[in-house]
């Protein structure tokens, strides 16, 4: 893609990249206090032990995982700086909706920066990245890791023990040794201990597990399935080392997805992925609007419930076509 375009697609987005502070809270304070509604009822449910429970806690799980999902994009434009005009307000709201998501805002914010600089790059992959080999490199690896990582990708895996191993294992590691990183993770952990140890003091350890632990997990595995997409899917671009194209890595490399507007807000309209990698300083509230205002000249890669699903059997990159294809098609 030629520097004309380049600067001309970038100089389109920047207008959107001012945050709204009153829209910002307005987000918020609808997102904590739905939470906290939702955690009522849960409460009251269980103390009532009615033989309704299950059917009454099942949705309240699963809206109450959503709404968790709401507010890791609050904490996400936070960390890019997005949210609010005040940095400050961004750092403190980032670091308290982390008590929600379980995720540490600091670590996590450094790790996500690495991302957006290298994303569907084969050779240059990062730690909180969702592993892809090449088919080349996957036939040089003994038996034994060729297992694993089959297993590693597997639907199954992804979809139903790597969210719970994401959020209780994977976070509590900082991805690498430096100070900032490891202070993050560890007082991070220990305000998550103090903050539900209380709680779990005062309405009881069973109550607080049957409260948080679903609604968690129905976040942590949604934001599975929503990050599984991003840049993995059929006819997304990847390329190797020094042929990686930045431009070229948002609109060809990022997927972009419409979604009906409860799951939009709830999501924080990520499915305009490829406009959020294009101008990360676009706060989510303002990503559609970008998108309404640009499509005629930013085209993305659309994908489709079908192409969702057909992305969790992608395994490989395919070293000849510089596309995602399944574990078998590689081999064949």
């Amino acid at each position: 893609m030629t520097s004309e375009f380049n600067k001309e697609v970038l100089g389109r987005l920047k207008p959107f990249g001012t945050p709204s502070n009153a829209v910002a809270y307005g987000e918020l304070s609808l997102s904590i206090i739905a939470v906290f509604t939702l955690t009522l009822v849960d409460y009251f449910v269980l103390a009532a032990k009615s033989n309704l429970a299950p059917i009454l806690l099942i949705p309240c799980w699963g809206l109450t995982g959503l709404l968790i999902v709401k507010l890791f994009t609050i904490q996400h434009d936070c960390g890019h700086g997005s949210f609010f005009s005040s940095p400050h307000a961004n750092m403190i709201v980032g670091r308290f909706c982390s008590l929600f998501t379980f995720i540490p805002y600091t670590a996590w914010r450094r790790e996500h920066a690495e991302h957006h600089a290298v994303f569907s790059n084969i050779d240059n992959q990062t730690f909180g990245d969702i592993l892809v080999l090449s088919a080349s490199r996957y036939r040089q690896l003994p038996e034994t890791k060729k297992l694993l990582y089959r297993i590693f990708r597997s639907p199954i895996f992804l979809l139903v023990l790597a969210p719970l191993l994401y959020i209780v294992v994977r976070q509590r590691i900082p991805s690498k040794a430096t100070k900032q990183r490891i202070l993050s993770c560890f007082s991070h952990t220990g305000s998550l201990l103090l903050a539900y140890g209380y709680a779990s003091y005062a309405l009881g350890f069973g109550v607080v597990i049957s409260i948080i632990l679903p609604s968690l997990y129905v976040a942590a595995a949604t934001g599975v399935l929503i990050f599984s997409i991003e840049h993995q899917f059929e006819r997304s671009e990847w390329r190797r080392g020094s042929e990686w194209d930045f431009i070229n890595a948002c609109i060809n490399g990022s997927s972009f997805f419409i979604l009906p507007f409860p799951f939009e807000w709830l999501t924080g309209n990520i499915g305009y992925h490829h406009l959020h990698h294009l101008q990360p300083k676009i706060p989510s509230y303002r990503l559609k609007k970008s998108f309404l205002e640009t499509q005629e000249f930013i085209l993305g890669r659309r994908v489709t419930w079908k192409d969702w699903i057909a992305s969790l059997n992608l395994g490989l990159y395919d070293d000849e076509s510089g596309r995602l294809v399944t574990i078998k098609k590689a081999l064949e």
